[in-house]
Parts: structure tokens; sequence; C-alpha cells
């Protein structure tokens, strides 16, 4: 069995679940080679501020047609935004409300 360094206490939650550019992936995110860790970055940093712009999560749940669910996981980095939702996202910061 192999210990972790979360486990070991030498990484927090947020070090072990969201990697900064250039470190190693975990999560779904780490299987999905369609992306780089930057562009992952990237596109964690923009649904982030969508939901600044919309409010909340929920309201940019609604405003992109997807569950709260995969706002949360698109924020927190454990999923990926995708292909088909990223000109959604960025017409919502360009705009400025949902």
């Amino acid at each position: 069995m192999k210990i972790t360094d979360y486990e070991r206490g030498r990484r927090s939650t947020r070090q072990f679940f969201s990697p900064e550019p250039g470190q190693e992936l975990r999560g779904p995110a780490a299987a999905s080679k369609k992306y780089t860790a930057d562009e992952i970055h990237r596109r964690k940093i923009l649904s982030k501020r969508a939901c600044e712009i919309a409010g909340s999560r929920h309201a940019l749940a609604e405003a992109l047609g997807v569950a709260k669910s995969t706002v949360d996981a698109w924020i927190s980095g454990y999923g990926v935004v995708p292909n088909k939702r990223l000109p959604a996202l960025q017409q919502l910061i360009v705009e400025g409300s949902p």
C-alpha cells in the first residue's frame, strides 16, 4: 500500500487536489490528457471569475445549463471546463451578467 504525502501530513488537501501549473495532476484532470496543467489552471480561474460575476455557483450553473456540482468541480479544480462550455463562460465574463 502506497502512502501519499497528504496522508503523511506533508501536503494539505488544497495542495493535493489543486495543483499549480507545472505540478503533478491528480483526480479526473490527471486522467484527461487533452489539457495541459496550465490550461486546466486557466479554466479553473475563468470559472472562478464567472462565478463571482454570476453571484453564486448556483446562478452560474443555471446560466450555463449544468448542475451546481459540475460548477463546484470546475472551481475546486477536480473537474475541467469542457470545450463546449468555454465560449459561454467567456461570454459571461465579457458581458458581466448571466
